[in-house]
């Protein structure tokens, strides 16, 4: 008995001491951006606005609408709005996951103790896996829906072994949540299940006829998810949904990507530096090879629990890092919170097959405890090797907007992430009111893709002057699109990397006719592109293309 408090009280300490780490990681290496303050925003945009904010915003595809947006809403009711409640979103996000993670250990197992131990190894993440690139602890990512990734799988798990009566329920709701919140779920979990759950009769000796039920009610709940997704595309509150594929050279690098990001969250990548910590390295990746060698080896003495907990993994697993080679959405570094899945399915997996070998193999259990220990040790000597803090780091936004007060500056507009307009009002106090404002087809405009709609122009404040433009260092092009479109500034001031133009008058009506003129030019250069393409194909077949085209430009205009 004393052994068994002992061992709790263990894990409670190094639990207190995971969460406090992994809080000061998530500070130190995710420094704020309006990405990050895309839920905050909306927040306090129902604030001022009422409900009908939510439905002017102009989500990204990966939206969270459904998966993150209603408990996001409910915590920033509850804390406020700052730099600290957003990074603090985003870390809950991480550990709710990894407590998930043990929640599917424990109902594989039937063990708390092993329940725990994936939570803590979950805990555990390097901080480039927490921050950048990793973003495990990122307020806005393909994390948020995870969570509904793994409690479909306890469901999964429940639904197939006694099948209580909530189990199927909260697999259908999973696939909805999932389908219109983020295109990425679909590869994630939904194909997973449907290859699962067709496999299962036979894996299983179980009747088919359930199963293949169960496909249809899963298909049926993926295909409203979708028709809900383009309800809301339609009235251009979700970005439309595109994918297209990757050259063989491009496929390439992605392959590359690919290792890093998964090395990323095995705490593989980047390759140690001293000595005992190459050791430790290459004694982790063996030990995980060999595990898995064995667990292809006695597959038939592994329990139905486990076995749909392994296939599931494999099958998610491959058919992300599949479309992660063959597509276009790898771009760059960020790219690999894509494989968030393959972070948390391999801690699951790992531990289920160890749980196994325990009972039942002693070379096995010696490797699957080198494999935990050694990815352990990874993570500890990254983690003691890494800074933290505990306060949210605004980089130089503090700053520019304590200038644009002391310059009487109150409302103006900037660049995304080289300016942070949109956190302009968040780091004031609401002092300041930035906009975001981009260019396209050659013309500075308001980019209402960004939760920028026509309401929020109506109000009276807009009319105050002077109004800024503050470009940053990476804005050159934007700058002398400003001064032709726009006109030069009645004065420029310079702060840092930053060039501000101050305008005594209000800039609202060119930016909009400018965003107008630029909608025409866009589609203009959509209609001639697709005559050439009309008339290409014509004269292919041998057609005369006129008709066609006069007929496509008529229905285009």
């Amino acid at each position: 008995m004393i052994k068994h408090w002992l061992m709790w009280g263990l894990f409670a300490v190094l639990s207190v001491a995971a969460l406090i780490s992994s809080l000061g990681t998530a500070f130190q290496t995710l420094p704020l951006n309006p990405d990050m303050a895309e839920m905050a925003l909306i927040y306090q945009g129902i604030v001022h606005h009422g409900w009908r904010f939510p439905f002017t915003w102009r989500f990204n595809q990966d939206n969270q609408f459904l998966s993150l947006l209603p408990f996001a809403l409910i915590f920033y009711a509850l804390v406020g709005v700052s730099g600290a409640s957003i990074v603090i979103q985003g870390w809950l996000i991480f550990v709710v996951n990894a407590m998930l993670s043990g929640l599917v250990v424990k109902t594989v197992t039937r063990s708390w103790m092993w329940g725990y131990l994936a939570w803590l190894i979950a805990l555990l993440a390097g901080p480039m896996a927490i921050g950048q690139p990793g973003i495990l602890a990122y307020p806005v990512s393909h994390n948020a829906v995870w969570m509904f990734g793994l409690i479909g799988i306890i469901a999964l798990l429940r639904y197939i072994i006694d099948k209580p009566r909530w189990a199927f329920p909260t697999m259908l709701v999973c696939v909805f949540t999932g389908t219109v919140s983020d295109p990425w779920f679909q590869a994630a979990y939904t194909l997973p299940i449907i290859f699962l759950l067709w496999k299962a009769p036979a894996l299983f000796s179980r009747d088919k006829s359930d199963f293949r039920i169960a496909i249809k009610w899963i298909v049926a709940a993926y295909v409203v998810g979708r028709i809900t997704y383009f309800i809301f595309a339609d009235f251009n509150i979700f970005s439309q949904q595109s994918i297209s594929f990757a050259s063989p050279s491009i496929m390439l690098k992605h392959l590359i990507l690919l290792t890093k990001g998964i090395g990323t969250y095995l705490c593989l990548y980047p390759l140690p530096t001293n000595f005992i910590s190459l050791v430790v390295w290459f004694i982790f990746i063996f030990s995980v090879l060999v595990v898995f060698c064995f667990a292809i080896i006695y597959r038939k003495l592994l329990p139905a629990s486990f076995i749909i907990v392994i296939l599931f993994a494999f099958y998610s697993s491959a058919l992300m890092s599949i479309l992660f080679v063959v597509t276009n959405f790898a771009t760059g570094g960020w790219a690999i919170e894509y494989l968030i899945n393959i972070f948390y399915l391999f801690i699951l997996s790992l531990l289920a097959i160890a749980y196994v070998f325990e009972s039942m193999n002693f070379s096995a259990r010696i490797f699957t405890r080198a494999s935990v220990i050694a990815y352990l040790v990874l993570s500890m000597t990254l983690i003691v090797n890494g800074d933290f803090r505990f306060s949210p780091n605004w980089g130089e936004t503090k700053k520019v907007v304590y200038f644009l007060v002391k310059n009487h500056l109150y409302f103006g507009y900037g660049s995304y992430f080289g300016a942070q307009s949109p956190l302009f009002a968040l780091a004031s106090d609401g002092a300041i009111t930035g906009r975001h404002m981009g260019s396209n087809m050659g013309l500075p405009i308001i980019q209402m893709g960004n939760g920028d709609k026509g309401f929020w122009y109506s109000d009276p404040s807009k009319e105050t002057t002077p109004q800024f433009i503050i470009f940053s260092k990476a804005d050159s092009e934007l700058i002398s699109i400003t001064k032709k479109y726009i006109g030069p500034p009645n004065r420029v001031i310079y702060f840092l990397n930053y060039t501000i133009f101050i305008y005594d008058r209000n800039l609202l009506p060119h930016l909009l006719a400018n965003r107008w003129l630029s909608n025409n030019r866009w589609r203009q250069m959509n209609i001639e592109r697709n005559v050439k393409g009309i008339n290409k194909v014509c004269r292919s077949l041998n057609i005369n293309p006129l008709p066609i085209e006069h007929a496509y430009i008529e229905f285009a205009h």
